[in-house]
């Protein structure tokens, strides 16, 4: 009889038909009597082979790429009944007749034989200047059905090694800390026979690379002498522009720098925000070179320089004149403490802390494209300014300020090349606009605040006595010369608070009258005054029975008493002039007969009241004041004429005797 083949061979990996499956067709003895390859289709045709009734043959899979090989078969043809019958081992088959010949249809699945599919990837990173070797890149390995696939909703795939027949494809997920992520997609498929080939954006063969070949991505084929296959992607990024740091320490109550204060800053360690990564990181089987961690808590010394900015200290534990960079990494958490305090200016300890969080590669990458400020500064630091506060003990009074660490403009920016402003640079995918560098900046501002107390006594008994003054002050005054050598001060000129200057209250008070400061057993404290203001303390209403006084405390503390390490303020007295009493007149605190002495273990002033004589009167006491400092201007204006030596050379006795006259002539004129 006449029999015609037709054998479906398909893949148990994918379900395809597989081709170049070679059979073979035997009869009872072993003899070859056919053979056949499959086609695209995995169909063989045994399309002239005669088989004879009552014989017994075998069918015989003998290659089979990438696969196990299957059968053989055994095929027996019978005729019973005047029809032909045809079992295939041992089961009977139906037979389609066709002009006089008889069709066997097989369908035949073969298992993949793994074993087979020796190969590998591996990721070989560059960096576009240099060449340079760069660890820390993690590729997504994903097997597809076709390059028009949407990789965002596949699931990478756990191995790189002994890949099974299909198309796949490999993209860059997270990028060497410091380069641009580039999303560039290479394909490549590995095909049933063990071979494997790169695949281009169109779905169709493309060549590999030539290693040799640099500044280009591409896949290179190597094949080892045992005859597994290495397949490398060589890949190169481009290097995003350096970051630095920069801290300006200020003080804040002349806004000026403020040089001295140590600091130290920590590297905590690498940051990411992308939990797959991160797993993906510490996957022995991934490609990739896991991220380098040994820095973590690497510290370095800083001092803030003249200039106010903190650089690293030199051999000598200063900070440097020339401000060096502080440089940073991407994507990595920093813990900037401040070690010390000058002067008066207030240290809390390890509460004075900040964290830094420097942008990771995709949020830098987002910054750029849109062209706008994505990133902002404030984002990146948390600072210790509400700790601080919430640690303040004391609660300041209505006209207090406090001694903080307070933390401002936070800033994320990008300083553009020198050389131009406009040159643009090609990344593999895009363009970005030349920056020589990222800057990270900000600004920690420190205050000082002092006490000032008035012990308020009779001026002839000491005794304490209470009494009423009035307060008016002046926010950031700036004196034109040293303040221990202003003669006169006009109030008009200044400007004089009349509002509460505290954060919490917004009391109004008159800036003519200021502030009712009672004293209480003689005596009061003011806390929480801010250096660089000036206060002045009048004493407008005294007690029953005392002189009105014209002389008016004057407090301030100036940039330098900041600095020492014993709290000192300038305390003056002065007198309201008697034509202009918007006109202070200062002199040496002994000239005042109010001036009693200093304190000796706090910051303030004796300042003595005296009585009313008996029969006297205010008036009679003020016009007797008023006439003693006439006659001491009079004193002080007075011409100084001394006579001449009587028997003088030349002089007889008539001329002395005029030279007398016209002396108590003028002396009598001058009364």
């Amino acid at each position: 009889m006449t029999l015609r083949f037709k054998d479906n061979i398909t893949s148990n990996h994918d379900n395809e038909p597989l081709s170049e499956v070679e059979f073979v067709l035997k009869n009872s003895q072993g003899e070859e009597i056919d053979k056949a390859v499959t086609n695209e289709k995995g169909e063989i045709l045994f399309d002239k082979t005669r088989l004879n009734y009552g014989e017994e043959y075998q069918l015989h899979e003998i290659k089979s790429p990438g696969h196990s090989l299957e059968g053989p078969w055994k095929i027996k043809t019978e005729f019973e009944n005047g029809q032909p019958i045809i079992k295939v081992d041992g089961e009977q088959i139906a037979l389609d007749e066709h002009y006089n010949k008889f069709m066997i249809s097989l369908n035949i699945t073969n298992d993949i034989n793994v074993e087979e599919f020796r190969n590998s990837v591996t990721i070989d990173k560059r960096a576009v200047d240099s060449e340079e070797k760069l660890d820390g890149a993690v590729f997504n390995l994903y097997q597809i059905e076709s390059v028009d696939d949407e990789l965002t909703q596949l699931k990478p795939l756990e191995i790189t090694n002994n890949l099974l027949p299909g198309l796949y494809a490999l993209q860059e997920s997270v990028s060497p800390n410091g380069y641009y992520r580039d999303d560039e997609v290479h394909f490549f498929r590995v095909k049933f026979n063990g071979s494997i080939v790169a695949i281009g954006s169109e779905g169709i063969d493309i060549p590999f690379l030539d290693e040799n070949e640099s500044g280009k991505n591409g896949l290179v084929l190597n094949e080892e002498e045992n005859g597994d296959l290495h397949l490398t992607l060589i890949f190169y990024n481009q290097a995003v522009p350096p970051l630095q740091l920069e801290v300006d320490k200020i003080d804040d109550d002349f806004t000026s720098p403020l040089a001295g204060v140590s600091f130290e800053l920590t590297r905590l360690g690498r940051k990411s925000t992308d939990s797959d990564s991160v797993k993906r990181i510490n996957s022995f089987d991934r490609i990739l070179k896991t991220f380098n961690n040994e820095f973590t808590g690497e510290t370095i010394a800083l001092k803030s320089n003249l200039d106010g900015k903190l650089t690293v200290i030199d051999n000598e534990n200063n900070g440097q004149e020339s401000t060096s960079p502080i440089s940073l990494e991407y994507d990595t958490q920093y813990k900037l403490v401040k070690k010390s305090s000058i002067g008066l200016f207030p240290n809390f300890g390890e509460t004075s802390q900040w964290i830094i969080t420097t942008p990771n590669m995709d949020e830098l990458k987002e910054h750029e494209e849109d062209n706008n400020i994505e990133i902002d500064g404030g984002d990146l630091l948390e600072t210790p300014d509400e700790s601080i506060l919430e640690s303040i003990n004391q609660t300041p009074s209505t006209l207090g300020v406090v001694s903080l660490i307070k933390t401002k403009n936070p800033e994320f920016k990008a300083l553009e090349s020198t050389d131009s402003q406009v040159e643009k640079v090609k990344s593999d995918s895009s363009f970005q606009e030349k920056i020589s560098e990222y800057l990270i900046s900000f600004e920690i501002h420190s205050n000082i605040t002092h006490s000032f107390t008035i012990k308020k006594v009779d001026g002839e008994s000491n005794r304490p006595m209470d009494t009423q003054f009035a307060l008016r002050w002046v926010e950031k005054f700036e004196p034109t010369q040293d303040f221990d050598s202003l003669e006169r001060l006009n109030l008009d000129t200044l400007d004089l608070s009349g509002n509460d200057i505290s954060t919490s209250s917004k009391t109004s008070i008159d800036a003519k009258a200021g502030s009712t400061l009672s004293t209480e057993k003689g005596s009061r404290t003011l806390e929480h005054m801010a250096r660089g203001n000036l206060y002045i303390i009048s004493e407008e209403e005294v007690p029953t029975g005392y002189q009105k006084t014209n002389t008016v405390i004057v407090a301030y503390m100036d940039k330098a008493q900041g600095y020492a390490d014993k709290a000192t303020i300038h305390i003056r007295l002065a007198k309201r002039s008697a034509t202009h009493p918007e006109i202070l007149e200062f002199g040496s605190l002994e000239d005042f007969k109010e001036y009693k002495g200093d304190l000796e273990d706090e910051i303030g002033i004796v300042f003595a009241n005296y009585k009313i004589a008996e029969g006297g009167s205010e008036e009679k006491e003020k016009e007797k004041e008023e006439n003693n400092e006439m006659r001491n201007k009079q004193e002080t204006n007075k011409p100084n004429i001394e006579l001449p030596a009587l028997g003088a050379i030349g002089v007889g006795g008539v001329g002395l005797l005029l030279i007398i006259s016209a002396y108590l002539l003028k002396k009598y004129r001058g009364k």
